[in-house]
């Protein structure tokens, strides 16, 4: 009798297109951690404790060269893809719709979303 398993395969989407303007900057990038660390860091951290088996960044195209150094070494490990949309809106809520738009079209698979908001 052949052997089957029942693993299921989950997919770490992460909503970060937004400039972080309200908050300063790159929130997914901004150290928060004594050794450095950011919540992207935390958020594929966790994830891959669940078991998460593949990375969907939605960025945009001009912090694309950032994540990518960012997590170099953790690609060796784990695929990685960035998807830009290919417009961004203005407002918070919009952006969050536009990248769910994205993210639906390519819906093939089980996923977790990370959105970070920041509320001053």
């Amino acid at each position: 009798m052949e052997e089957t398993t029942n693993q299921t395969h989950f997919t770490l989407v992460i909503l970060a297109a937004g400039l972080g303007s309200r908050f300063g900057g790159l929130k997914q990038l901004t150290p928060i951690a004594p050794n450095g660390e950011c919540i992207l860091d935390f958020s594929i951290y966790d994830a891959l404790q669940y078991g998460v088996n593949k990375i969907v960044l939605i960025i945009r195209k001009e912090t694309h060269q950032l994540f990518q150094e960012h997590l170099k070494k953790i690609a060796k490990k784990i695929e990685i893809i960035y998807r830009i949309p290919p417009c961004i809106m203005t407002s918070c809520f919009s952006h969050v719709f536009s990248c769910f738009s994205l993210l639906l079209r390519y819906a093939h698979f089980k996923f977790f979303v990370v959105v970070v908001f920041h509320q001053k």
